[in-house]
């Protein structure tokens, strides 16, 4: 994937330079770029920017999942921001990749 068809990776800013509401078609990745989008999904968990908005969800109320770790004396979006966005990044780490070949047939990448 070209950093042109998204997320800068790491920066949280989208690289995409479209008229709002003119964006094009999704195109799902090749199966090759499974493995690039992975890490690309991974490091925009590790970055900051997505963290304060996870952060910020949290504490609003706009999340259905709110895990605590009671005697902190962070926020309870700063916690459960991070940890939501460590498993997360932990299940695509271990996730196994599959790719569409059309109707309802899928196939593992290796």
């Amino acid at each position: 994937m070209k950093p042109a068809d998204g997320l800068a990776p790491g920066s949280g800013q989208s690289t995409t330079s479209v008229a709002p509401g003119k964006l094009p078609p999704w195109r799902p990745p090749s199966p090759a770029e499974l493995p690039e989008w992975r890490t690309r999904m991974r490091d925009w968990l590790a970055d900051r920017t997505a963290l304060m908005g996870m952060g910020h969800a949290l504490n609003s109320g706009r999340a259905s999942v709110l895990p605590v770790v009671p005697g902190m004396a962070a926020s309870p979006g700063a916690v459960g921001a991070q940890l939501l966005h460590r498993e997360e990044s932990e299940r695509l780490r271990k996730a196994d990749l599959y790719y569409g070949l059309g109707e309802h047939r899928y196939s593992r990448w290796r």
